[in-house]
């Protein structure tokens, strides 16, 4: 059931009320910007592959490479991408747990698909609601390694901040239980 939510702080209040509810370990927790609650188990084969894109991105880009965090927007409520990216100058400066949202949207989210979202993640809204939240790239890692970019002017040919991503066919082998 949802419900409008009144202001960020309501947002982020209730999602930090539900991870201390539902516990963190191999949950994703969202709250879209009406209340609906959605909750992602973190498979293992899905772990190794966000890995394997982590440590490429932090090798290309830097430090300021995180997984799982929570990010919060009054665009799109309260969303973990698998992967975050952002500028020295933009990286807030307290102290990082992942418990509380960040109010600070990245310059680049990630998602790496999994087979248990073979409807592609309700992918278009995924980076709609990025985009309209002020992300400035959004890549997309399909379940066989393919990469695709997506900024303001929609899908492109390559990033924006000149990522490259080769990546180990056998991290993004398909998974899936019948």
């Amino acid at each position: 059931m949802e419900h409008q939510i009144a202001s960020l702080d309501e947002l982020i209040s209730q999602h930090k009320a539900l991870v201390a509810t539902l516990g963190r370990a191999e949950l994703k927790i969202e709250l879209c910007r009406r209340g609906r609650l959605t909750v992602r188990r973190v498979e293992p084969w899905h772990r190794i592959a966000v890995t394997d894109v982590f440590c490429k991105l932090a090798t290309q880009l830097g430090p300021r490479v995180a997984l799982d965090l929570p990010i919060a927007s009054p665009e799109f409520g309260v969303l973990v991408p698998d992967i975050v990216w952002m500028s020295d100058e933009r990286w807030p400066g307290e102290d990082i747990d992942g418990a509380e949202p960040l109010t600070v949207v990245p310059d680049v989210c990630v998602e790496v698909l999994a087979c248990w979202e073979t409807d592609s993640f309700l992918l278009a809204d995924r980076v709609s609601d990025y985009l309209s939240g002020g992300v400035k790239e959004i890549i997309v890692v399909e379940e066989d390694g393919t990469v695709r970019f997506w900024g303001h002017g929609g899908e492109q040919v390559r990033s924006a901040f000149n990522i490259a991503l080769k990546l180990d066919n056998l991290s993004f082998r398909r998974q899936c239980v019948s």
